[in-house]
């Protein structure tokens, strides 16, 4: 959105004015940019420009080593940690801080992204063979090579030779490029890398195509054919312009130029010298451009270019070259430069930066920022968009990511009790309600229910939990009461109506809400239990939420029938959750034979109806 559609000439910023202004120190040019009906004003300050050049060669680690750069210093050079030039990788931040380096490297950050090898590949390519619709996948090697193989009624559809790896601790999905198929060689892929159809899921010990991992509508069409066809998919889905950007560790500079949020920060407050900007980017991005389309940046920039595979430590710290100098400059928690000047709103900013909501969170935004869609309230339905809910939540002028996230050290493997330095972050504002008298009387549950439970109910889908939402609301939202979606108290009172839930919220927190006729279309009756509905309901997100919540609660035994019905629905991740619930329920796995999630919808009807016989 900053200067990524400038990368050619001012002709590529669609309706743009040019209105010169006086500058009080300096030559300044304002951009207004209309983008859907938006200003976005850029200053662009004609500020002197270092001469940097940055030598860099190929490593088989897939980590671009950064030599120490020949800056040619002028008055007006300043500090930096935006530069490719600045950033220096992880490894030079060992010495000083070995405890943090030690962490992070256990951290499943690191291996976001990794190049395939025997380390790193956790996927079954011992030849195992995926049978999906009418075609095979099969998963082998060769040596140190791995290949996934598609082929349709017995015949080679597409083979694709294994390059990276994404995802460790839940799932692994896989980056390659096609070396046999029916598309011209020497085409798009052939030549770049792409992430490809199908995934190794951990838990299962098992091969599914991607369109189970994600809820990406139903997974037929209304004549029937696959609405996400692995064998035959036209689109490719390019790992440079899409897995890359959020999974490794790139120049601050490089996420400027991105026209879809991933820098982080608002872009209402960031000023850019655009034209010196363009001129650093060109030094390290082959911006020329491109016959039959405009040069941008996003499918410009390379994994030559990443300072490391995986999220190291400049992604949160930006480029340490001052910092690990023989000046020793103070790390900074802002983007910084010469060309770059960041002009918060927020009051938060003004405080050290180490202890500073608004780097911290924004910091955060610039990968846990995915689109996604949203639960009525705003809150992601699911995960990767953490960030971006805890700051459009009640909350969000208080607290910061890392009050409950130690960034440097590796979660827990499973969904566990809320954490007491969870809660703590509660009371550190709420101090009123540490005292037991006090929070009794404000929650009105005696124990077994936090904070957290009502105000961050368990509504966002995660890789195979559903999780607690970032966005910090209250139980009286009406915008989710109306609509029919998961509400924090039905979530526990799965087996309740409404209408007790829009009492007691009268009755025990002074909250009158007034149903109106159009709830009716999200409920069958405000005086039925709301948890039936909500499995029975049109909603993809709250039916999966509330297989979950059967699955968490006492009440799932007696919502057994309805939760196998569940097996049925229409959307893939739907069932695999659903296959959760039902396993956690009965205490005992499903084996291949009782339900096969990938099976034809008429053999799954089957085996559901054999499931519901059984005692």
């Amino acid at each position: 959105m900053f200067f990524g559609d400038l990368v050619g000439s001012f002709s590529f910023l669609g309706s743009t004015r040019l209105a010169a202004v006086k500058a009080r120190a300096a030559a300044v040019i304002v951009i207004e940019v209309n983008r859907s009906s938006a200003l976005f004003a850029l200053g662009l300050t004609a500020l002197g420009l270092a001469a940097i050049h940055v030598a860099t060669r190929g490593r088989e680690d897939g980590v671009r080593p950064i030599e120490p750069p020949r800056l040619v210093r002028t008055a007006l050079a300043g500090e930096s940690n935006i530069l490719p030039c600045d950033y220096v990788g992880p490894e030079s931040c060992k010495d000083c801080h070995e405890k943090q380096y030690e962490s992070w490297a256990k951290h499943n950050h690191r291996r976001m992204n990794q190049l395939a090898s025997d380390e790193t590949v956790k996927g079954d390519f011992s030849g195992q063979r995926a049978a999906f619709e009418d075609g095979d996948a099969v998963f082998s090697r060769d040596g140190s090579s791995y290949a996934m193989t598609l082929e349709r009624n017995g015949k080679l559809v597409r083979r694709y030779r294994i390059t990276r790896t994404v995802g460790w601790r839940f799932m692994q999905f896989y980056i390659g490029v096609q070396t046999d198929g029916p598309e011209p060689a020497g085409s798009l892929p052939y030549k770049e890398e792409q992430k490809l159809p199908f995934g190794y899921w951990f838990r299962l010990k098992r091969w599914l195509p991607t369109s189970y991992f994600d809820p990406l509508g139903p997974e037929t069409n209304k004549d029937g054919t696959l609405a996400y066809d692995p064998y035959d998919h036209p689109r490719v889905h390019l790992y440079a312009g899409n897995c890359m950007l959020c999974h490794n560790t790139y120049p601050y500079e490089y996420r400027l130029a991105l026209p879809n949020g991933l820098a982080g920060f608002p872009e209402g407050e960031l000023l850019l010298a655009v034209k010196e900007l363009r001129t650093e980017l060109e030094r390290t991005i082959d911006l020329a451009p491109r016959e039959g389309s405009p040069a941008t940046v996003r499918d410009r920039i390379r994994p030559e270019n990443l300072t490391t595979l995986g999220i190291s430590c400049e992604s949160c710290h930006f480029g340490g070259r001052a910092h690990v100098s023989e000046q020793a400059g103070a790390m900074r928690f802002l983007p910084t430069s010469p060309f770059l000047k960041l002009e918060p709103k927020d009051a938060r900013a003004k405080v050290p930066e180490k202890t500073n909501a608004y780097a911290v969170n924004h910091i955060c935004a610039q990968c846990h920022c995915a689109t996604v869609t949203l639960h009525p309230n705003g809150a992601g339905t699911w995960n990767s968009r953490e960030a971006l809910d805890l700051l459009g939540g009640a909350c969000a002028s208080a607290i910061k990511c890392t009050d409950c996230h130690d960034p440097h050290v590796r979660g827990s493997e499973e969904a566990g009790p809320d954490r007491p330095e969870h809660l703590a972050s509660c009371i550190r504002c709420h101090a009123k309600l540490a005292e037991p008298k006090a929070a009794l009387a404000h929650s009105r549950h005696a124990s077994g229910v936090t904070c957290l439970d009502c105000h961050m109910p368990r509504i966002t889908q995660g890789l195979e939990e559903v999780v607690r939402t970032h966005r910090i609301s209250s139980p009286t939202d009406a915008k989710m009461l109306a609509a029919g979606a998961p509400n924090a108290c039905n979530l526990c009172h799965l087996d309740r109506s409404l209408s007790w839930t829009l009492s007691e919220l009268e009755k025990g927190w002074g909250k009158k809400i007034e149903p109106g006729a159009e709830w009716a279309k999200a409920y069958v009756s405000l005086d039925a239990p709301v948890g039936k509905a909500w499995l029975a309901g049109a909603d993809q997100a709250t039916r999966l939420v509330a297989t979950q919540a059967y699955g968490r609660s006492p009440l799932g035994k007696a919502a057994l029938p309805e939760l196998v019905r569940s097996l049925g629905d229409p959307i893939a991740v739907n069932r695999v959750f659903a296959a959760f619930a039902v396993e956690r329920v009965r205490a005992k796995p499903l084996s291949l034979e009782q339900y096969d999630v990938t099976a034809p919808a008429d053999a799954r009807a089957k085996q559901i109806e054999a499931l519901l016989r059984e005692k």
